[in-house]
């Protein structure tokens, strides 16, 4: 494995593992109100445009790691979506 790969599954295992403490923090609370629905949505579709990027230039710790990240952060913008419509019933 090159060097570079190893930094980049280092760089993008940071990233990856950055949004745990928002999630939990979600869940916990039960209320993602903070969370703005374009912020997440362009996050979103930012990564997920990165990740077929990586896979184009085939560069794995690219596009697993980023693709995991379009997980993590969809499954926020449900969170965000159930929590709201919870609270309003």
């Amino acid at each position: 494995m090159l060097l570079a790969d190893l930094l980049g599954y280092a760089g993008g295992l940071l990233l990856t593992v950055s949004a745990f403490p928002q999630i939990a923090l979600v869940y916990k609370l039960k209320n993602a109100s903070q969370l703005s629905y374009v912020w997440l949505s362009i996050l979103v579709v930012g990564l997920a445009i990165w990740s077929i990027y990586g896979l184009s230039i085939n560069s794995m710790p690219i596009f697993v790691l980023d693709g995991i990240q379009v997980f993590l952060y969809f499954a926020l913008i449900v969170m965000k979506a159930t929590y709201a419509k919870n609270k309003k019933e």
